[in-house]
C-alpha cells in the first residue's frame, strides 16, 4: 500500500510517502517505510515490524546533506529509547543501486527491485 503525504513546516513544503508491506495471510504489517522529499533533497526511512513493534529502522540520509547526520540520529536514538524502541542505523551509501525508494533495500524480503514513482 502507498499512501502520499504532504506538510509544511516553517514555510517549506515537503511531499511524502509512506509505503506499508502487509502479510496476506495473517493481514499484519510487516515492513513500511517512508519516503520525505524537500526540493532536490530525499531522506528515507524504513523498518521491520515485530510483534507489533518496530525494529531495524535503518535510515536512508539524502546524499547531498552536508554535514553526516550523527549528531541527529543521535537525539533519535535517545527519543526512540524512552519509547523502548531500538536505536536506528544508517544505511551505507550505495550509489550503485540508486536513491531509495521506499519498495527494495538490502533487507531480505523486498517488495519489488525497483519502482518508477512518475507515472
Amino acid at each position: 500500500m502507498l499512501v502520499p503525504l504532504a506538510f509544511t513546516d516553517a514555510d517549506t513544503r515537503y511531499d511524502a510517502s509512506i509505503r506499508l508491506c502487509f502479510a496476506r495471510a495473517e493481514r499484519l504489517l510487516r515492513r513500511a517505510a517512508l519516503v520525505v522529499r524537500r526540493d532536490e533533497h530525499c531522506w528515507s526511512f524504513e523498518w521491520s515490524m515485530r510483534n507489533g513493534r518496530p525494529v531495524d529502522l535503518v535510515i536512508h540520509p539524502d546524499s547531498t546533506s552536508d554535514p553526516s547526520p550523527q549528531a541527529a540520529l543521535h537525539l533519535l536514538a535517545e527519543r526512540l529509547a524512552a519509547l523502548g524502541l531500538d536505536s536506528p542505523s544508517l544505511a551505507s551509501d550505495d550509489s550503485a543501486s540508486g536513491p531509495f525508494d521506499g519498495f527494495s533495500s538490502a533487507q531480505p524480503m523486498d517488495i519489488m527491485q525497483s519502482v518508477q514513482e512518475e507515472a
